[in-house]
């Protein structure tokens, strides 16, 4: 018998820290320490935003290359 398998199966979540000190805790250039994005719209990151924040959750199909 075939094994049932949700869409949501086949994605997985990286998650990566970033530990080092930032210089400026200034709330008004990153008023949030935590983005979510998606793999799919790589071409479209916009890379100097995304590592300002502590932590990015990348959200990637589990067998797709980036």
């Amino acid at each position: 018998m075939a094994q049932l398998r949700s869409l949501h199966d086949d994605f997985v979540i990286l998650v990566v820290d970033n530990n080092q000190p930032q210089e400026e805790e200034d709330s008004s250039s990153s008023p949030c320490q935590v983005i979510s994005i998606s793999a799919l719209d790589v071409s479209s990151w916009d890379l100097s935003e995304i590592l300002c924040y502590r932590r990015v959750k990348i959200r990637a199909h589990r067998t797709r290359h980036v």
